[in-house]
């Protein structure tokens, strides 16, 4: 491979490249900040989703469900199966860096202390 083949294989990329890196990347930062911090940010999020749902039982608090998805840019999902459907949906169209992300994840994960 002479250097104009490299450059013209360099400037082509496909469109999941660029993703794939990205995906890669964050996961491997992710998984390896989640290793190091990870237990008291499952115990402070775990512990405010059970705090929430149960003020939301007693009544002292209501939430609403279409109000919280349209934040997090779900406008069209009206509960939490259509959520998860959205979310395989998502994952099927992005499967290389979905791909990526998860295995540099597991990488970081390991590489934590």
């Amino acid at each position: 491979m002479n250097w104009m083949d490299f450059k013209t294989y360099a400037t082509n990329y496909s469109s999941w490249t660029y993703e794939a890196v990205l995906f890669a990347a964050l996961g491997f930062v992710i998984g390896f900040f989640f290793r190091l911090f990870g237990k008291p940010f499952v115990y402070i999020f775990v512990g405010g989703v059970v705090a929430i749902v149960a003020m939301n039982s007693i009544g002292a608090v209501a939430i609403n469900q279409a109000v919280i998805f349209k934040h997090l840019g779900l406008a069209g999902v009206t509960s939490l199966d259509s959520a998860l459907i959205m979310l395989r949906s998502w994952a099927l169209a992005h499967m290389a860096g979905v791909f990526f992300g998860s295995i540099t994840f597991l990488i970081g994960w390991k590489m934590g202390a």
